[in-house]
């Protein structure tokens, strides 16, 4: 009889390890153990057993059907009670030629949250601070309509003045661990792209104000089922209230500054938005 499945025939939960730092629950280990069926006794080689039974394999396999046990916990699975901790290591150990314990670590995500536990779905982590821009409209209190040009006046001399204030940026970190082909296409297609609309988390969200600028990736995995090797990717993006499209402003040869009054559409727009990044449709990596 040839090697066919393997079940799980004790969880040994009441003999966990549990770790806690500071006060907060950082680990828990689960024991397992898990019978393989349809096998023969181990055969030097792996060769025929008795009567010309294929023999249990030497190599690895007893641990990749263990592993495979139905039930068992998976890769990134969370625990049933402790759901922020994640399954991040399963150890096997033979304890025969049909029996393996196995270990299954559940912990934090290393690094906080953006760390990507593998085969999970994605973790997050971010904050915000200021940057120093450059502008020629004045902030208008949200609902009070458009913003208006910033003007200056001097002995009947009206003219557009430009302020270099500082304005929030939010910035958040995702990762994801996910079959790809080509990781390096993935990265080049998504870095320096902006939303095109809502996606989530962020489902109330306009277009352009969020841009990806930065996406990396580590092979996690060669060798899977699918044929797909497994890659942590990691990416940055970057939040601007006001777009990320740039701004372009005319200016008076005569003052070498805007003249008062320029409007911001129509044919004769003084101060235009230029649609600079491409759009991309956020919400197909968030899936």
């Amino acid at each position: 009889m040839a090697v066919t499945s393997s079940t799980i025939v004790s969880d040994l939960i009441e003999g966990a390890r549990w770790q806690e730092k500071d006060g907060l629950l950082t680990s828990i280990e689960r024991v397992f153990i898990v019978k393989v069926f349809g096998t023969t006794p181990p055969v030097p080689g792996g060769g025929a057993g008795p009567g010309g039974v294929p023999g249990f394999p030497q190599d690895d396999e007893v641990f990749k059907l263990a592993l495979a046990a139905t039930d068992l916990p998976f890769a990134g699975q969370a625990h049933p009670i402790h759901d922020n901790l994640l399954v991040r290591a399963r150890t096997p150990m033979a304890l025969g030629p049909v029996t393996v314990k196995v270990t299954i670590q559940y912990s934090l995500p290393d690094g906080g949250a953006f760390e990507p536990p593998f085969g999970s779905q994605y973790m997050m982590s971010g904050g915000s601070s200021v940057e120093q821009i450059e502008t020629q409209m004045a902030v208008q209190p949200p609902g009070s309509g458009a913003a208006t040009q910033i003007t200056v006046e001097h002995e009947g001399v009206v003219q557009g003045g430009e302020i270099t204030p500082t304005e929030g940026r939010a910035v958040m970190r995702f990762g994801s661990s996910i079959p790809h082909l080509s990781p390096w296409n993935m990265a080049n297609f998504w870095v320096n792209k902006v939303n095109s609309g809502p996606f989530q988390p962020y489902s109330n969200e306009a277009a352009r104000k969020w841009l990806i600028t930065e996406m990396n990736y580590e092979l996690a995995q060669r060798t899977t089922a699918s044929g797909f090797p497994i890659y942590e990717f990691s990416m940055v993006m970057s939040h601007n209230p006001d777009t990320w499209d740039p701004v372009v402003v005319f200016v008076d040869e005569k003052t070498g500054r805007p003249p008062a009054g320029l409007v911001t559409s129509g044919v004769n727009a003084g101060i235009k938005k230029i649609a600079w990044h491409a759009e991309a449709n956020f919400s197909q990596l968030f899936t």
